[in-house]
C-alpha cells in the first residue's frame, strides 16, 4: 500500500511539472525499503543487502524519485605484505597481531619459564610464570586495539544503488546523490582510495569527470568484491554490455564539497 501511495503521488507531481526547487533529499527511512528493493530487482541491480539507514533518497511531494547508498565491503584496505601485489582487503590483523606478540615474547627477558620442581604449580616461579601469560594477554588486547582502530579507517567501502526514475534523469538528482553520500562517508574518515563501485563502461566517463574516480582492474579489486563482480559480469553480457570497477582517488573530496548546479 505504501508504494502505490508513493507511485500515486509521483504521478501527480509528474502531471503538474518538475521543479528543482522541489527536490528533498534526506535520509533514507525503514519505509523506503520497499520500493528500493523493487526496482533494484526490475532493474536488474543488486537487490541485497539493503540497510536504508545508509541511504540518501531524493523525495519531491512526498515521492521517492532517486536514491544512493555506501555499504561496507566487509575488509580493510591494507594488502598482505607478505604477498606480492596481493589484492586490497587481503591484509590479516590476526596474523599481523600474532606477529607482533611473538616478536615482543622474544624481546621480553622477564618471562621466565620454570623447571623442575619449580614448575609445580604452588612455587613462586610457577605463580609467577602465571602471572606473564595473563599479563601478555592483555598486552595481546592492547595490541589488537591499536590495529584495529588503525583499521577502521582504511575499512572498504562500495558506492552502490544508484538510481533515479526514468522520468527524473538528466536533471541533476543523481549527481547530488552521489555527492551527499561520498561526502558523508568522507568526513567519517573514510580514505578515498577506499571506496569502489560497480559500473557499466558506458558511465565510467561520469563518475571520471563528476567525482574524479579512476578504473582498477585485476588484483587492484578487492576480493571482497570478488562474487559481485562475477555475477555483474554475467548479466551485462547478456545485455551486450560491459562491467567495470571504480575507486576514487585524491581529488575526489573536493569535488564533493560543494553543491552542484
Amino acid at each position: 500500500l505504501a508504494f502505490s501511495s508513493s507511485a500515486l503521488l509521483l504521478q501527480l507531481h509528474v502531471a503538474r511539472g518538475f521543479s528543482k526547487n522541489n527536490i528533498v533529499y534526506r535520509q533514507g527511512q525503514k519505509s523506503d525499503q520497499l520500493q528500493i528493493v523493487t526496482t533494484l530487482a526490475k532493474e536488474f541491480m543488486n537487490p541485497l543487502g539493503i540497510d536504508t539507514d545508509r541511504f540518501i533518497v531524493a523525495t519531491t511531494n512526498d515521492a521517492i524519485i532517486g536514491w544512493a547508498q555506501t555499504k561496507p565491503l566487509g575488509q580493510a584496505a591494507s594488502r598482505d605484505p607478505s604477498s606480492y601485489n596481493s589484492r586490497p582487503g587481503s591484509y590479516d590483523l590476526e596474523k599481523d597481531v600474532d606477529d607482533a606478540m611473538w616478536e615482543d615474547f622474544e624481546n621480553d627477558n622477564s618471562i621466565q619459564v620454570p623447571v623442575g620442581l619449580a614448575s609445580l604449580p604452588w612455587t613462586k616461579e610457577y605463580r609467577a610464570m602465571e602471572r606473564a601469560v595473563q599479563n601478555r594477554d592483555t598486552k595481546r588486547e592492547q595490541i589488537r586495539a591499536r590495529q584495529q582502530q588503525d583499521l577502521d579507517l582504511l575499512q572498504l567501502w562500495e558506492l552502490s544503488s544508484v538510481y533515479v526514475l526514468k522520468e527524473y534523469r538528466r536533471k541533476g538528482i543523481g549527481t547530488e546523490l552521489v555527492r551527499r553520500v561520498l561526502r558523508d562517508r568522507l568526513e567519517k574518515k573514510t580514505l578515498p582510495t577506499s571506496i569502489y563501485l560497480l559500473t557499466l563502461k558506458t558511465t565510467t566517463d561520469w563518475y571520471r569527470e563528476k567525482f574524479a574516480f579512476e578504473e582498477v582492474t585485476g588484483t587492484d579489486i578487492p576480493g571482497s568484491m570478488a562474487l559481485e563482480v562475477t555475477a555483474g559480469n554475467f548479466l551485462t553480457k547478456m545485455m551486450g554490455a560491459q562491467l567495470c570497477c571504480m575507486r576514487g582517488t585524491s581529488k575526489t573530496p573536493e569535488l564533493c564539497k560543494a553543491a552542484f548546479s
